[in-house]
């Protein structure tokens, strides 16, 4: 299924891309807007990516793209159906990411959970993947780090999907009380009510 879309309780199967949001260049066209998904409810499973997002560089200027991929999404096995080689594959030098996020979804038995591509971004242009059920509820497991290596997050004990680096499934700095800080779901998401740091 290509962007731009909203699109809401699919079954996104047998692809090369169950989600794809691209942009692209031919010798007599330029993109005339930023293409975007907002995903919601959706099983997307056993394809190349689950969600890819790639945009494209032509001479000096990107043309990006962004998805918000939310509530409820299954990226990765459900009822005998195989995961996704990646469930969220991620272009970072095309990628608007102050817009995308992955937020109260399943990722799930797929080779890898999020993989995302290119240089580090830098601080600042991570983006947010909080509060994802990640297959087990001591989070993904990122061995890549402690910090300066595998930015932002580490987390080599975590029993979850294997992810990249280069985001955010945890709120780098708790915010300010009674808030709390945001990790990832304990339990699938249609089964929790509010996401909490691990214990």
């Amino acid at each position: 299924m290509d962007a731009n879309h909203d699109f809401s309780r699919n079954v996104l199967r047998g692809n090369t891309d169950g989600v794809r949001v691209r942009s692209y260049v031919t010798n007599s066209t330029l993109p005339t807007d930023e293409p975007w998904a907002n995903a919601t409810r959706n099983r997307i499973a056993n394809n190349s990516h689950g969600v890819h997002l790639q945009g494209v560089v032509a001479g000096s200027t990107t043309y990006s793209v962004w998805a918000d991929v939310h509530d409820n999404n299954t990226i990765g096995s459900f009822g005998g159906v195989l995961g996704n080689a990646y469930g969220v594959w991620i272009d970072a030098g095309t990628v608007d990411l102050t817009k995308f996020r992955t937020w109260w979804n399943d990722v799930r038995s797929n080779g890898q959970g999020v993989h995302v591509a290119g240089p580090d971004p830098g601080p600042g242009n991570y983006f947010a993947a909080y509060c994802n059920w990640w297959s087990h509820d001591t989070g993904p497991f990122d061995p890549s780090g402690p910090a300066p290596a595998g930015l932002p997050d580490w987390n080599p004990t975590g029993q979850g999907q294997p992810v990249s680096d280069y985001f955010h499934y945890r709120d780098e700095v708790p915010p300010p009380p009674p808030q709390t800080q945001r990790w990832w779901l304990d339990a699938p998401a249609d089964q929790e009510t509010e996401c909490t740091p691990a214990p």
